[in-house]
């Protein structure tokens, strides 16, 4: 959407009147003029999510919290709205690799399913422990409808977004949310689409595997590595756009980056990479396995694999969401021997800049699952892995 010049013309054009507004009609001018953008983009993702966003709204605010009664309803609708997800994205791919045709592997596909499910679980969730009763349904309309935010995230927590809007207009908030996106608009298409997008139209991923015996090692390094730099900024340059963009309207979005190719170990990365979706699933998958089995290694799979899932609907992403549990679950036991051991000496500063690197080294070559999903499948994806340290399988 952000390529095209009438979403910036309703985006700052909507920002003018949104302050020349009284406050008390403000939200609801911009969640009806984020509907009515999102309509003219895809009208049946948008019916739809604000079906689904009413439905959640007045079941909430009918039952009381923290009842019995109140908990099998909304789990009833948590369990009603991931059959709907796992329908629209990942039955078609089931089928297709089931080796079944026909018009359902074309299945229509929402814009931003993923996205309102997780924040409609999370509204769900945190209604049925007695927050968010005194909401308004303008906000909460605003908070699932708001324009920069809506296709790519971050997901945003209702409590956060609550607290972080602000009534009178801040110049300094404006500049730096211009600011943000001016940022956003350079990772994007300048580092990423410009620069890294032509690397890998350089180093096509099926004649790669074709000629992989023929290859040395850092062919392939190389081209997980810009597709890493490719992943990186496009999803970071959109969350600048989405959190600047909401900075125009006194809105203050959480940050989902936060410098991860500086990440001394792979704990700390996801801590800095798609912040709000690991924190979503700590919160709602790691936490409570870890209070119902007491089993880190047990949440830390569970975790994982909803992540790599949560992504796409296909071996290569539940290869990677194992890949990354195999090595978080590697992490907790250096980290859980060290302290047994009370080994000091592997966090002395001078050794950083190795950990740096070998977590980087880890995380770049997770994204052989990534580039083989279309080409090469999973099987491609553990030649691939093979060749990064010197050895020829298939």
């Amino acid at each position: 959407m952000v390529a095209t010049a009438t979403f910036w013309i309703v985006l700052f054009g909507s920002a003018v009147v949104y302050w020349l507004l009284p406050v008390r009609w403000r939200a609801a001018f911009l969640s009806l003029t984020s509907a009515g953008y999102l309509l003219t983009v895809d009208a049946g993702s948008v019916a739809m999510l604000i079906a689904w966003t009413l439905v959640f709204f007045f079941a909430a605010r009918g039952l009381a919290p923290g009842r019995r009664r109140a908990g099998r309803v909304l789990a009833a609708l948590i369990c009603t709205l991931l059959g709907c997800l796992a329908a629209f994205k990942y039955l078609p791919q089931t089928l297709a690799a089931m080796g079944l045709v026909g018009p359902i592997r074309h299945w229509w596909l929402p814009l931003g399913i993923s996205y309102f499910t997780f924040k409609l679980i999370h509204f769900a969730i945190e209604s049925w422990h007695g927050h968010f009763a005194d909401i308004r349904l303008d906000r909460f309309l605003l908070y699932m409808l708001l324009l920069p935010i809506y296709p790519a995230g971050p997901i945003e927590r209702l409590d956060h977004f609550v607290a972080n809007a602000r009534e009178r207009f801040n110049g300094s908030l404006a500049v730096s949310g211009l600011t943000r996106i001016i940022v956003g608009l350079i990772k994007t298409f300048v580092l990423g689409e410009l620069i890294a997008g032509y690397w890998l139209e350089h180093i096509e991923i099926h004649p790669m595997l074709v000629n992989l015996r023929l290859l040395t090692p850092l062919t392939p390094w190389w081209r997980l590595g810009w597709a890493f730099l490719y992943a990186y900024f496009n999803f970071a340059g959109y969350a600048d756009i989405a959190i600047g963009g909401a900075r125009l309207f006194g809105l203050g979005i959480m940050e989902n980056f936060n410098f991860p190719f500086l990440a001394p170990t792979i704990g700390n990365f996801w801590k800095r990479w798609h912040m709000t979706l690991s924190g979503w699933c700590m919160h709602y998958i790691y936490l409570p396995i870890i209070g119902l089995a007491r089993s880190p290694w047990l949440a830390v799979l569970a975790t994982f694999t909803a992540i790599g899932v949560w992504h796409g609907a296909s071996p290569n992403w539940l290869g990677w969401g194992l890949y990354h549990a195999a090595g978080v679950s590697a992490w907790v036991a250096w980290t859980r021997l060290k302290r047994r051991w009370n080994w000091r000496w592997p966090d002395r500063p001078v050794l950083r800049p190795l950990w740096i690197a070998m977590t980087m080294l880890f995380v770049i070559s997770s994204y052989a699952f990534i580039v083989t999903e279309k080409s090469g499948g999973l099987g491609g994806a553990l030649r691939l892995l093979a060749k990064l340290v010197c050895v020829n399988i298939g």
